[in-house]
């Protein structure tokens, strides 16, 4: 009588288990097609984010080249001024030494 009391127990445990499950798993089912538009426009979302931070690094390196470039510009035109300063102090230098003998 026990063991019968037991058993019947075990396939009552075993039976609201096994609603249990079947409930889970068709709420799964329902929830399915939710989670999948979830994760895909999660994904669409990363995609965007990670086309729009390249895009940014593109557009800052070449602000950057066009900042070197000018600068490479300025510094050159810098040289020509310093050579022509270095010129035309050693020609002051020249007529200090001419005017002094």
């Amino acid at each position: 009588e026990e063991c019968r009391a037991k058993k019947s127990q075990l396939q009552s445990a075993i039976s609201a288990l096994e609603k249990a499950v079947r409930t889970e798993h068709g709420l799964l089912l329902i929830n399915r097609p939710f989670l999948r538009s979830k994760l895909n426009a999660v994904t669409a979302e990363h995609t965007k984010l990670s086309e729009t931070v390249c895009h940014a690094t593109l557009e800052n390196v070449k602000q950057l080249r066009k900042k070197e470039e000018r600068l490479l510009e300025l510094a050159q035109k810098i040289a020509v001024k310093e050579k022509l300063l270095h010129a035309c102090l050693e020609e002051i230098n020249k007529k200090r030494v001419d005017a002094i003998r």
